[in-house]
């Protein structure tokens, strides 16, 4: 029901908190669990909160290489944004392109540039991001957070370079 939340165009932080719980109430062993933890981590991604996706990631080495890819680009996103750590970020961003080659890694990019000061770097790179996401002609509730959080991180780049 998550998903069809999603698939509806509701963002994340919109979604039903008890179907959150819901999913996450599920057995804590099985291969679902990480993509449960990163679904809950989106969710509460406004307010900085990692304790899903640090227990996605503990969780992650059974799951597919699919889901492991994008929880290791949203701890990279995590570690450059919130932590403001680019080294660890980095190490993130190479394991994730290690397991195989992503559709795109652009916003991942950008908030490694933006971590690091490189701010013209980070604007080609949320620009690439947005390009991706209007190919894709996706308007899903995580496509439409994923659009705010290229506009804040455009407008913190746009700040800070002046």
């Amino acid at each position: 029901m998550v998903q069809a939340q999603d698939a509806n165009g509701v963002r994340p932080r919109d979604w039903d908190a008890d179907l959150v719980r819901q999913i996450l109430a599920g057995p804590p062993t099985d291969n679902e669990q990480p993509w449960r933890q990163l679904l809950a981590s989106l969710r509460c991604s406004d307010e900085g909160c990692l304790q899903h996706l640090e227990t996605a990631l503990a969780s992650s080495a059974s799951c597919g290489k699919a889901v492991r890819q994008a929880l290791f680009l949203t701890a990279a996103c995590d570690c450059a944004r919130v932590r403001g750590d680019a080294a660890r970020a980095r190490a993130w961003r190479e394991r994730a392109l290690k397991l195989r080659k992503p559709e795109s890694a652009s916003s991942t990019d950008a908030a490694i540039a933006m971590c690091e000061g490189r701010y013209e770097d980070a604007l080609r790179d949320i620009a690439a991001a947005r390009a991706w996401l209007a190919k894709r002609k996706v308007d899903s509730g995580i496509a439409r957070m994923a659009r705010e959080q290229l506009d804040r991180m455009e407008r913190d780049c746009l700040t800070a370079a002046h």
